[in-house]
């Protein structure tokens, strides 16, 4: 008769997680426990008020990859649930949060002198699926706002000559 820890099927693997995400509220604190992109990280879910702006974010803070899923599996459940508390404390959230705020005011205020809507870009905070921190997804949108800015500015000059 085997014993049913020593064969960790990938089903009593979902089973821990899931136990895990449960155990620890992860859901009613808007934290997902995520397995993309040959990554297991954690996501976090906010919104952001500006100006009457409404931003809705899904994102990874710094801290929030925790391993490559063939080290998760090799993990007990007592070192899983400890990394993922210690990396889901309120301070991440926080910092995490603040973040997701300048980086919305920024780009508001850098759109708004060009008179676009700023959800133009911030929609995608919301609706990415990548394990991809959250400096890495500002990084991206900034140079997308960067680069139609160039083409603005290219477009004026154009039709001054």
């Amino acid at each position: 008769m085997s014993n049913h820890h020593d064969n960790l099927s990938s089903d009593n693997l979902e089973n821990d997680d899931a136990f895990l995400e449960r155990e620890l509220g992860l859901a009613a604190r808007g934290i997902e426990l995520v397995k993309l992109e040959g990554r297991v990280f954690l996501r976090f879910s906010g919104e952001v008020q500006y100006e009457g702006l409404r931003v809705p974010y899904r994102l990874v803070p710094a801290r929030g990859v925790l391993a490559k899923p063939s080290k998760w599996r090799k993990m007990d459940l007592l070192a899983r649930r400890e990394l993922v508390e210690e990396r889901t404390d309120q301070k991440d959230l926080q910092r995490l949060h603040l973040e997701a705020e300048e980086f919305v005011r920024d780009i508001a205020e850098d759109a708004d002198q060009f008179g676009w809507d700023p959800m133009l870009f911030l929609d995608v905070l919301d609706e990415l699926e990548t394990s991809e921190p959250a400096e890495y997804v500002f990084q991206r949108i900034s140079q997308r706002l960067t680069h139609a800015v160039e083409r603005e500015e290219e477009e004026r000059h154009a039709a001054r000559t």
